[in-house]
């Protein structure tokens, strides 16, 4: 993301907090804005919660932040708990009962990159 970020014209320090989830970007006049940054670093892979100017109020805007992490913290916890409950689900008959005919197919469906 660092690379990607320093390829941008008008970009001047790229400073990252990984304990706190944060990039902050120095930019000279003239310089890339919030959404053009947004892009580029969603372009390397990474999700963005929120985009934060130095004029926004900080206790407003880090609450702000935190709420848009733990919204995407939450989805993400959603979407892999429903296809692992279904492969626990159809495992127990499977393992203990009775063998489910094509399980090995059913379970490489329900992992398939999510």
């Amino acid at each position: 993301m660092r690379k990607t970020l320093e390829r941008l014209d008008g970009v001047d320090e790229i400073q990252t907090n990984i304990a706190n989830h944060r990039v902050r970007v120095s930019i000279t006049t003239g310089g890339p804005v919030g959404e053009t940054l947004k892009d580029a670093v969603e372009g390397a892979g990474y999700d963005v919660a929120a985009v934060q100017t130095d004029e926004a109020d900080d206790a407003d805007s880090d609450a702000a932040i935190e709420e848009a992490y733990l919204s995407q913290a939450r989805k993400r916890l959603i979407i892999a708990a429903v296809p692992t409950t279904l492969i626990m689900l159809l495992m127990m008959p499977h393992m203990f009962w009775q063998p489910i005919p094509g399980y090995l197919a059913i379970i490489a469906v329900l992992v398939i990159d999510r």
